[in-house]
This record gives structure tokens, sequence and C-alpha cells, in this order.
């Protein structure tokens, strides 16, 4: 990996979260957590900012750690993805191959590279776009694609 990884104090909010039985096992209320920060160019959607408080509207793919699972966003569906759609650009196609997994690719699924193929679970990529929300509908062996107006159409 290049580049340099910086650290950063975290806000008391995660600190309520994220020590997994620490609080628990010490008996103390709070945590100082420091959080690794990737180079900018390994930043993915998924790395929350934990400068800011777990709930705050730049750490959305994080929400469901405050408010719950989404009812309608099933827990355990993996979907696969590229690096792009990782990086903040928009999802264009969607496939729903099976009950539990998808392929949401930002640009043309057969050009994406292999060695920018991702598994995800499905909620990073439809809780960081709320445009996704159709996708949530579709039946097993259903498509979608967006035109360059980023409207959706089903695959024929």
């Amino acid at each position: 990996i290049s580049g340099q990884f910086k650290l950063q104090k975290a806000e008391l909010s995660w600190s309520k979260k994220l020590p997994l039985g620490a609080l628990d096992y010490y008996g103390i209320n709070e945590v100082d957590l420091i959080q690794v920060i990737p180079p900018e160019h390994f930043t993915t959607i998924d790395v929350p900012n934990c400068a800011l408080s777990i709930d705050n509207c730049h750490n959305r793919v994080w929400k469901w750690f405050n408010f719950g699972y989404p009812n309608h966003l099933p827990k355990n569906c993996s979907a696969v993805t590229n690096l792009d759609a990782l990086k903040g650009a928009a999802v264009t196609e969607v496939m729903r191959w099976e009950v539990d997994q998808w392929e949401l690719f930002s640009g043309a699924g057969p050009d994406v590279k292999k060695e920018d193929v991702r598994v995800v679970p499905l909620s990073t990529l439809v809780l960081y776009d709320p445009t996704l929300d159709p996708v949530m509908k579709l039946k097993e062996g259903k498509g979608l694609w967006r035109n360059e107006d980023m409207m959706w159409n089903n695959w024929n």
C-alpha cells in the first residue's frame, strides 16, 4: 500500500458504539478512540469520518448504527460492485441474481476490470445513495439501468 495513513481522534459518539465490550469490561462510560485514516486514493464511501458525530449526514452509510437497520433493506445481502461505485460514482447498472445476491456497477458491468471488483454489504451502497431505493423492489433475475438523465429503466 502506498501513501501515508493518518490518525485522528474520534468524536465521543463513536466510543459508545465501537469498543465492542471494552466499556463493560473495564466498567467505564467512555473511551477515547483514534481512527486510522487511509490515504485519500484508498478512501471509499464506507470509511466514516469519525471526527464527526456518528449520526452526522456525512456518515450516512453508518446511520444504521444509531437508528437501526431500515426495514426495507435486507440485512444479509451482498453486492458485487466496482471501485468507482465505492468511491462515490453513481451506480448505473443493477441486477438482482438471487434473494441475497446483487450486482451494482458504476458504468457497464462487462467493462469492469477484475481487480476493481469488490463484494460489500448491499446496505453500503443503498444507504450512501438514496436514488438506489428502486433497486430494493427488484425481483430475482431482474435488473435496472440508468440513462444520461439518471432515470431508471428496466432491462428488457
